[in-house]
């Protein structure tokens, strides 16, 4: 599967030496929350789309891609203070999960974004919150949805 991403993100990318740095950025929302929690993978704050992205450390493992099977996204938060934790608990449903690559070229063009996900599987421990991230729901039912048998669909089955 290709992605569009800048001429200029390419060759900062692949270039020796650079300047320019790739951020990666959390937005998690639910509708209990007044404001998403924004998080950008980076030591300072981040301004994207004039909204403040505030610097954390968490890990993202994406599944190794495979036609066999479908594999989780595993998402980890370290050096989370209680509030967090707090919020996380009251949640009644998943929180949303969505990423976003962004260059120091332009913080404001986003080079990569996620389809908004769903946060499943939460646990926590007394600075860290890790859990299993869903893909939605559409992208989890089979295509076509039914079986075409001669049972179900005999005219194509019919010799001419």
């Amino acid at each position: 599967m290709t992605r569009s991403v800048s001429q200029a993100f390419v060759e900062a990318f692949l270039s020796r030496e650079t300047g320019e740095a790739v951020l990666t950025l959390l937005e998690v929302a639910h509708p209990s929350l007044a404001e998403p929690v924004r998080l950008v993978l980076n030591t300072k704050p981040v301004q994207h789309q004039a909204v403040q992205y505030e610097p954390m450390y968490f890990e993202v493992n994406f599944p190794e891609q495979a036609a066999d099977r479908v594999g989780g996204i595993r998402l980890r938060v370290d050096g989370v203070d209680r509030t967090l934790i707090e919020k996380v608990r009251s949640f009644a449903t998943p929180p949303t999960v969505k990423f976003k690559v962004v260059s120091t070229l332009d913080l404001d063009e986003v080079e990569m974004e996620t389809a908004t996900m769903y946060w499943r599987t939460v646990t926590y421990g007394t600075h860290w919150i890790e859990g299993e991230i869903e893909s939605p729901e559409i992208f989890n039912r089979n295509f076509p949805a039914d079986s075409f048998t001669p049972s179900i669909a005999p005219g194509l089955f019919r010799e001419f």
